[in-house]
């Protein structure tokens, strides 16, 4: 197997090949992390299911291509839902939590009054 066909080795801190890391260069590490899951999907289409991606017609040529570019749009788009839902979720985690919090310190205060009230009525009787 070829290591450079793998896609995500072909990021560089120098992705334009200029000889320095430039401003220049942060557009292009943006577009590889955004056709980062298309191009993976192709490479093991390629290497696991050369059949498929025969049918396809796809292969490693086509990185950063159409193909690649609507399955990382649809990859991109699910993650972003499911970080949505997971945000939501854990919102909703915290607030039941703290009003469990806020219950059981006021009954632990309610407890410790009572408690003392009890105390301060034994010691004058």
């Amino acid at each position: 197997m070829n290591p450079a066909a793998l896609p995500w080795m072909r990021f560089a801190a120098d992705m334009n090949g200029d000889g320095a890391v430039t401003i220049r260069d942060l557009g292009l590490w943006a577009k590889h992390a955004y056709f980062l899951p298309g191009d993976s999907l192709l490479w093991f289409l390629v290497t696991y299911l050369r059949p498929v991606a025969r049918f396809l017609e796809v292969g490693t040529e086509d990185y950063q291509g159409f193909f690649s570019g609507f399955v990382s749009a649809f990859a991109w788009f699910v993650a972003l839902v499911l970080l949505g839902v997971v945000h939501d979720r854990t919102v909703r985690a915290a607030r039941f939590l703290a009003g469990h919090i806020r219950r059981l310190r006021a009954e632990a205060l309610r407890r410790v009054r009572v408690l003392r009230n009890r105390w301060r009525g034994r010691l004058w009787l």
